[in-house]
């Protein structure tokens, strides 16, 4: 104890050459000492040794400070101390070390983020307005001429044209409503491209509040989340079908970061008060179908969700304008990576509903609901229906040998000389299984690419291949794709398979009733007496829900899981389906020269006569002893011992994973707010998929566009993926650059400092761990009532030197600053290294603690 109210833990000794191999920010654990410092006066050896705590560890992180690390600690001391705005700190982590022009970026503040009264306030002058304006106008149309009738523009007129721009009519809208957008918005964090993404308008949405017979509609805004942002509209108030025009919020330039990623839109109407924001529909688009160069404008059906037995009626439609811009090689390369996991924090909680509408729609998988329950069962069974579709139609096709491809039957022609081959040469079995298997992959690819909807084909084979080879996909004129262009053929393609569907149910239903009217002749051959249930539904879902909730999140998972196989299958992840093909194929050609006759054959002489031998009575003696009795201890404590080091094993990957994500979650909680929605890994894992409508089409890229997304302003939302290690996470940076960087410096710092070392050949620097030398640097955790504290060992020398000679208590430390600052720099006399400190102590005592 010092003077009563510190206690000392422990004391690490590192040296110089200790902070220096360890500063590149890894997690390091250093065992404690019980010795104090005070025993090393006058570089006298300590008179007892020193002992390990048991149980205790000092846990740290260390790597020099850049200049965006001091940068964005000064703001958030000063954020803390006097308060202000989150958008310094964010930019401050979005750049790079050089810094940027701040008066160039606007930040953009969500729409459901904003004081909710400001909004009110702000609607209702604008309602007094619309009210003379369009008494005005009903004058003007009844004594005039004109055929069609002016509105309102909504959510605000053009600014640089605002008299002409107040009241238009609807053809006037809908000319302004698809004019190219002049003001874009730059969202989220990312290096292999750019989304360009509009919302143009809605249509026939319901109304969802009270009041329409005097014009009370729905007030609609649109919000999206593409990766690790999310981003909203304007409102629209009282309109049902409402549309954005150029000069609103509408138009975002998302930064792509994984080819997989989709991007996830919600519809909802707006409302102010406690309830939160009623949603209305919702859809998810798949980027990685389009083409460079090229302009979709495409309209989509709204649904409520996309994950139960049927689809659903649809709740209106949405129209967007996509083009994407990116390095076709980098965007294919990068596809091999598996996806990160992202998340979407916001501060107030009906912007977390939205956002969790928008990822999931309107069912949780958290919580037990019996429809959710019986559609991933019924999801599961559907996928076997469709599995027997498939090889009965694939079995008859190939030994009948049917039209395949372009009227040849072609793939009856690989199978049939294959097997001619496999029947006279086994061994090339092997090779001809993993062909196959890729060809049914390629059979796929056709079939896919055959379809008569346009919408619902993809890249070919060749594509792929040619920017994996060439950089680029040698196509120079991307196909356009006219409205309604083989609508037609479509509608006769999917009755057929419609029809189909009906009729195995239309089987299946009279199956089950003669099924259930056999049932009920025998029920009455049976005397005995039925009781009645006496448990409610509501009951036993409220007794069952718990227990069930564990089954639907499991059937939840296999259903992920077949989605994924699915969307591989049928090259909708068209990127990781080329690559399992071209393993497919590249695996089938190296068996060929594997000697799989030698192997097998070999193999199995070693598995006989080593392991089937009686001397295996003699290994199991020598490694169990003869005793019977004595071998089951022996099994038992060595079981016991397995178990106690598996779980010591796992304790401690929890303990390091609690300690990461209770970091993460409390920096995503100072920069972007206390509510987290998780974005999907895969982007399109949904069970019904959504698909453009026939009047979607597909144009060459004008200059027009390009020149308006160039000039327009530089509003900024920055995405919130957090990367670049534990320390001070940085906002869309590379990982393993960042590593790389962390590691080059860690050796200019080493050499650095032997430099300095071999020049000055002074005592108080050492290059190794001597727990003799004075000049070895040393922290000590003292305890104070509830609080432990990480001491500089000359700090508490003092303090230690100034209690025994006076009768003052001894200075508690209050200043968090203060003791961050004693603990951080490690002051070396050349004030070489700035290191960050982590402490995870563990004490292994009665009434264990954990700090």
């Amino acid at each position: 104890l010092l003077g009563g109210n510190y206690r000392l833990i422990g004391t690490v000794y590192l040296s110089p050459q200790d902070i220096l191999s360890s500063c590149d920010g890894s997690r390091i654990e250093f065992g404690m000492v019980n010795k104090l410092a005070l025993t090393r006066q006058n570089g006298q050896k300590p008179s007892q040794p020193a002992r390990k705590v048991p149980g205790a560890r000092l846990v740290l992180r260390m790597r020099k400070a850049t200049t965006t690390d001091i940068a964005f600690m000064k703001l958030l001391h000063r954020k803390l101390k006097f308060g202000g705005d989150d958008f310094a700190l964010l930019k401050d982590l979005t750049e790079g070390e050089e810094g940027g022009d701040d008066e160039d970026i606007l930040p953009v503040q969500l729409l459901t983020e904003i004081d909710e009264k400001l909004i009110a306030a702000q609607t209702s002058f604008e309602c007094l307005g619309h009210v003379a304006n369009a008494t005005h106008e009903s004058i003007r149309y009844l004594i005039s001429d004109d055929t069609e009738k002016k509105h309102h523009v909504r959510p605000y007129p053009d600014p640089s044209r605002k008299k002409e721009t107040t009241m238009l009519t609807k053809s006037q809208l809908r000319e302004e409503c698809y004019k190219p957008s002049t003001k874009w918005v730059h969202a989220g964090s990312g290096s292999l491209g750019t989304a360009f993404i509009e919302f143009l308008e809605c249509r026939d949405l319901p109304n969802t509040d009270t009041g329409g017979a005097v014009g009370n509609l729905t007030d609609a805004f649109i919000s999206a989340i593409y990766g690790d942002v999310l981003v909203q509209t304007d409102v629209i108030d009282d309109c049902l079908s409402p549309m954005w025009m150029p000069w609103s919020t509408r138009a975002f330039k998302f930064q792509m970061s994984c080819p997989s990623t989709a991007i996830f839109i919600a519809v909802t109407d707006y409302d102010v008060g406690p309830l939160e924001h009623e949603t209305i529909g919702r859809v998810a688009i798949q980027l990685n179908k389009f083409s460079p160069g090229i302009l979709y404008t495409l309209t989509y059906d709204l649904h409520e969700s996309s994950n139960l037995l049927e689809f659903g009626d649809s709740v209106g439609k949405i129209t967007v304008r996509i083009r994407i811009e990116y390095d076709e090689h980098k965007m294919l390369m990068a596809s091999l990576k598996p996806p990160g996991q992202s998340w979407v924090t916001s501060k107030r909680k009906k912007t977390h509903q939205v956002a969790k509408y928008c990822t999931e729609g309107p069912h949780d998988e958290d919580t037990f609901e019996l429809q959710l329950f019986w559609s991933h069962i019924d999801e599961i069974w559907g996928k076997k229906r469709m599995l027997s579709y498939m090889i009965s139609d694939m079995f008859y096709s190939l030994i009948f040998w049917r039209d395949q491809v372009q009227g040849l039957p072609l793939h009856s022609a690989v199978v049939f000389y294959l097997s001619v081959n496999v029947v006279e040469k086994p061994h090339l079995l092997p090779s001809y299984i993993l062909f196959l298997s890729g060809w049914l992959m390629l059979a796929s690819l056709m079939q896919r690419n055959n379809h008569p909807n346009p919408w619902k084909r993809g890249h070919s084979l060749l594509h792929y291949w040619n920017i994996l080879v060439h950089g680029e996909s040698l196509d120079d004129s991307p196909k356009e794709i006219k409205p309604m262009e083989g609508y037609k053929e479509s509608v006769k393609y999917e009755k057929r398979w419609t029809d189909r569907m009906n009729e195995d149910n239309r089987q299946y239903a009279r199956q089950a009733d003669l099924y259930a009217r056999l049932q009920e002749v025998e029920d009455d051959s049976n005397i005995r007496t039925k009781s009645k249930s006496k448990l409610k539904g509501a009951l036993i879902d409220q007794i069952l829900a718990p227990k069930l909730l564990y089954y639907q999140q499991w059937l939840s998972s296999i259903c992920l899981k077949i989605r994924l196989v699915r969307n591989v299958f049928n090259w909708s992840e068209s990127e990781i389906a080329f690559f399992v093909t071209l393993a497919l194929f590249g695996s089938s050609f190296i068996a060929l020269f594997i000697p799989w006759a030698f192997l097998l054959r070999w193999t199995s002489r070693v598995v006989a006569w080593v392991f089937l031998g009686p001397w295996m009575r003699v290994v199991d003696a020598l490694l169990h002893g003869s005793n019977d009795e004595t071998r089951r201890k022996h099994e038992k404590a060595k079981a016991s011992k397995q178990i106690v080091q598996s779980f010591m094993q796992q304790h401690k990957l929890a303990r390091i994973q609690r300690e990461s994500a209770l970091k993460m979650k409390a920096f995503r909680k100072l920069l972007f707010g206390r509510y987290n929605t998780r974005v999907p890994e895969r982007g399109y894992l949904s069970r019904h998929e959504d698909i453009p409508l026939p009047e979607s089409f597909a144009e060459h890229l004008s200059d027009e566009f390009i020149r308006d997304t160039s000039n327009s302003s530089a509003f900024y939302i920055p995405g919130q993926n957090l990367s670049g290690g534990e320390l001070i996470p940085r906002i869309g940076i590379d990982n393993s650059q960042y590593l790389a960087d962390i590691q080059e410096e860690k050796k200019l710092l080493e050499s650095q400092y032997n430099s300095l070392a071999d020049s000055r050949r002074c005592g108080f620097l050492t290059t190794q761990h001597d727990e003799e030398s004075d000049t070895t640097q040393q922290f000590e955790l003292v305890r104070s009532d509830n609080d432990v504290i990480c001491l500089h060992s000359p700090d508490l020398l003092e303090s230690s030197i100034e209690r025994s000679t006076s009768n003052t208590p001894l200075t508690e430390i209050r200043s968090t600053e203060n003791v961050a600052q004693k603990a951080i720099r490690i002051d070396l006399k050349s004030k070489l290294l700035s290191a960050s400190l982590s402490v995870s102590i563990k004490m292994n005592e009665p009434g264990n603690t954990n700090y």
